[in-house]
Protein backbone atom coordinates (compact mmCIF):
# COMPACT_ATOMS: atom_id res chain seq x y z
CA UNK A 1 0.00 0.00 0.00
CA UNK A 2 1.30 3.44 -0.96
CA UNK A 3 1.97 5.89 1.89
CA UNK A 4 -0.83 8.24 0.77
CA UNK A 5 -3.26 5.32 0.74
CA UNK A 6 -2.17 4.45 4.27
CA UNK A 7 -3.09 7.98 5.40
CA UNK A 8 -6.44 7.73 3.64
CA UNK A 9 -7.14 4.36 5.29
CA UNK A 10 -6.37 5.92 8.69
CA UNK A 11 -8.95 8.61 8.03
CA UNK A 12 -11.56 6.15 6.71
CA UNK A 13 -11.13 3.82 9.66
CA UNK A 14 -11.67 6.68 12.14
CA UNK A 15 -14.66 7.89 10.10
CA UNK A 16 -16.25 4.44 10.07
CA UNK A 17 -16.20 4.50 13.88
CA UNK A 18 -17.35 8.17 14.17
CA UNK A 19 -14.12 9.30 15.86
CA UNK A 20 -14.11 12.90 14.59
CA UNK A 21 -11.02 14.15 16.42
CA UNK A 22 -9.02 11.17 15.15
CA UNK A 23 -10.38 11.79 11.64
CA UNK A 24 -9.14 15.35 11.67
CA UNK A 25 -5.53 14.37 12.47
CA UNK A 26 -5.21 13.50 8.76
CA UNK A 27 -6.20 17.00 7.51
CA UNK A 28 -4.14 20.15 6.93
CA UNK A 29 -5.35 23.39 8.53
CA UNK A 30 -6.33 25.08 5.25
CA UNK A 31 -8.08 22.04 3.73
CA UNK A 32 -11.29 22.30 1.73
CA UNK A 33 -14.15 19.86 1.25
CA UNK A 34 -17.29 19.36 -0.76
CA UNK A 35 -19.67 16.97 1.04
CA UNK A 36 -22.54 15.33 -0.83
CA UNK A 37 -25.10 18.04 -1.53
CA UNK A 38 -27.73 16.33 0.61
CA UNK A 39 -25.48 16.96 3.64
CA UNK A 40 -23.81 20.29 2.81
CA UNK A 41 -24.48 22.56 -0.12
CA UNK A 42 -21.43 24.83 0.16
CA UNK A 43 -17.68 24.21 0.16
CA UNK A 44 -16.22 23.87 3.65
CA UNK A 45 -13.08 25.98 4.08
CA UNK A 46 -10.55 25.06 6.76
CA UNK A 47 -10.14 22.26 9.23
CA UNK A 48 -12.55 23.77 11.78
CA UNK A 49 -15.40 23.98 9.25
CA UNK A 50 -14.71 20.45 8.00
CA UNK A 51 -14.68 19.15 11.59
CA UNK A 52 -18.07 20.78 12.17
CA UNK A 53 -19.38 19.35 8.89
CA UNK A 54 -18.37 15.83 9.90
CA UNK A 55 -19.95 16.27 13.33
CA UNK A 56 -23.25 17.26 11.67
CA UNK A 57 -23.02 14.36 9.22
CA UNK A 58 -22.37 11.87 12.01
CA UNK A 59 -25.31 13.24 14.05
CA UNK A 60 -27.50 12.65 10.99
CA UNK A 61 -26.21 9.10 10.52
CA UNK A 62 -26.63 8.30 14.23
CA UNK A 63 -30.21 9.63 14.07
CA UNK A 64 -30.82 6.89 11.48
CA UNK A 65 -29.80 4.36 14.14
CA UNK A 66 -26.29 3.57 12.91
CA UNK A 67 -23.43 3.17 15.36
CA UNK A 68 -20.73 2.84 12.71
CA UNK A 69 -20.29 2.84 8.95
CA UNK A 70 -19.03 0.08 6.70
CA UNK A 71 -16.69 1.84 4.28
CA UNK A 72 -15.37 -0.33 1.44
CA UNK A 73 -13.41 1.68 -1.11
CA UNK A 74 -13.85 0.00 -4.50
CA UNK A 75 -12.14 0.78 -7.80
CA UNK A 76 -9.49 2.71 -5.87
CA UNK A 77 -7.04 4.55 -8.09
CA UNK A 78 -4.09 6.67 -6.99
CA UNK A 79 -2.30 9.21 -9.13
CA UNK A 80 0.85 10.44 -7.40
CA UNK A 81 3.11 13.23 -8.58
CA UNK A 82 5.88 14.49 -6.33
CA UNK A 83 4.38 15.64 -3.04
CA UNK A 84 0.77 15.39 -4.25
CA UNK A 85 -1.54 12.43 -4.61
CA UNK A 86 -5.10 12.16 -5.93
CA UNK A 87 -7.03 9.09 -4.79
CA UNK A 88 -10.45 8.26 -6.21
CA UNK A 89 -12.84 5.43 -5.39
CA UNK A 90 -16.47 4.35 -5.23
CA UNK A 91 -18.63 3.24 -2.34
CA UNK A 92 -21.11 0.87 -3.96
CA UNK A 93 -24.76 1.06 -3.07
CA UNK A 94 -27.74 3.23 -3.82
CA UNK A 95 -26.75 5.92 -4.22
CA UNK A 96 -23.38 5.26 -5.81
CA UNK A 97 -20.92 7.32 -3.76
CA UNK A 98 -17.95 8.82 -5.58
CA UNK A 99 -14.99 10.13 -3.60
CA UNK A 100 -11.90 12.10 -4.55
CA UNK A 101 -9.21 12.89 -2.00
CA UNK A 102 -6.24 15.13 -2.69
CA UNK A 103 -3.32 14.56 -0.34
CA UNK A 104 -0.04 16.43 0.07
CA UNK A 105 3.15 15.24 1.72
CA UNK A 106 3.88 17.56 4.65
CA UNK A 107 7.05 16.92 6.68
CA UNK A 108 7.21 13.35 5.29
CA UNK A 109 3.58 12.62 6.25
CA UNK A 110 0.61 12.50 3.89
CA UNK A 111 -2.26 14.80 4.82
CA UNK A 112 -5.64 15.48 3.21
CA UNK A 113 -5.92 18.88 1.54
CA UNK A 114 -9.23 18.37 -0.28
CA UNK A 115 -12.20 16.02 -0.38
CA UNK A 116 -14.83 16.02 -3.09
CA UNK A 117 -17.73 13.70 -2.27
CA UNK A 118 -20.75 13.23 -4.49
CA UNK A 119 -23.56 10.73 -4.65
CA UNK A 120 -25.29 9.58 -7.82
CA UNK A 121 -28.63 7.78 -7.70
CA UNK A 122 -28.58 4.46 -9.50
CA UNK A 123 -30.61 4.00 -12.66
CA UNK A 124 -32.85 0.98 -13.11
CA UNK A 125 -30.15 -0.64 -15.28
CA UNK A 126 -27.51 -0.02 -12.57
CA UNK A 127 -29.80 -1.57 -9.94
CA UNK A 128 -30.29 -4.70 -12.06
CA UNK A 129 -26.57 -5.08 -12.80
CA UNK A 130 -25.22 -4.32 -9.30
CA UNK A 131 -28.10 -5.53 -7.12
CA UNK A 132 -29.78 -8.54 -8.77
Amino acid sequence: MQAAQYALQGFLQAFSQFRVDEMMVWWVEDATAFFPVEHQRERLNGKIAIHSGFEQLIRHVRAEGKTQLVIVAEDLQEQESGDMSVITFHLRGDPLCRRTFVLRRVNDQWRIVHLHASNAPLTLTDRLVHHP
